[in-house]
């Protein structure tokens, strides 16, 4: 029976929906209501409204105006322009007292996608097999490929005692551009002939072209 009774005056729901609704109302027409509906955005949520805008704008302005690097890699060897230099400081066992060596001669294949335009006047970094990196300004020497035995020919030059081993470490490629990078501070004699990791800025992209792609 009393289960009866509190069923009986329990308020229908669309009873009770018309209560809160009107209660809602209510409180949203009483101006001090109103205010209190408003503070309940904090300034805390504001700063962090204002914080997530200023970090979508900042993302924006950066994807228009700013570049990521799009990197070359290629394999060299350092060398010293001046080969008789080289030969005699050698001899006399000045390695780390001359700052012979003063490029990195590396064959990029020209069989991909780079063009010769590319490689002349750009930034790069060099790091030779025991973590010395240097780093420098590219030249290219010719804008047309060279055979495999041209860039043999070319740095025989400047090796002396080339080997196929040099060749073998270097370019296995058909035909190579021959990309010097210039080195903003010579390196010591002891890398003379040393194989180097090359990485060289070849072009510099917008962030934002990423997204017509």
């Amino acid at each position: 029976m009393t289960g009866t009774q509190d069923a009986a005056q329990a308020p229908a729901p669309e009873a009770r929906r018309g209560i809160f609704t009107r209660e809602s109302a209510e409180m949203i027409r009483t101006p001090e209501k109103l205010n209190e509906y408003i503070r309940a955005v904090t300034p805390g949520t504001w700063i962090l409204i204002a914080a997530l805008a200023l970090v979508m704008a900042a993302l924006i302005f950066w994807g228009l105006t700013g570049s990521i690097p799009v990197y070359l890699s290629a394999r060299g060897v350092g060398i010293s322009w001046d080969t008789e230099e080289a030969v005699s400081l050698r001899q006399q066992g000045l390695f780390s007292e001359s700052k012979a060596v003063n490029a990195v001669i590396c064959p990029v294949d020209a069989s991909g996608n780079v063009m010769a335009a590319n490689l002349d006047g750009k930034q790069a970094r060099a790091v030779f097999r025991d973590g010395y990196a240097v780093t420098g300004t590219t030249r290219l020497f010719d804008s047309v490929p060279h055979s495999k035995e041209e860039v043999e020919g070319f740095l025989s030059k400047y090796l002396l005692d080339y080997s196929g081993w040099f060749f073998s470490q270097l370019s296995n490629y058909d035909y190579s551009y021959i990309v010097e990078v210039k080195l903003d501070n010579p390196a010591d004699l002891y890398y003379w002939k040393d194989i180097a990791e090359v990485s060289i800025v070849t072009n510099e992209v917008h962030p934002a072209s990423f997204l017509f792609h």
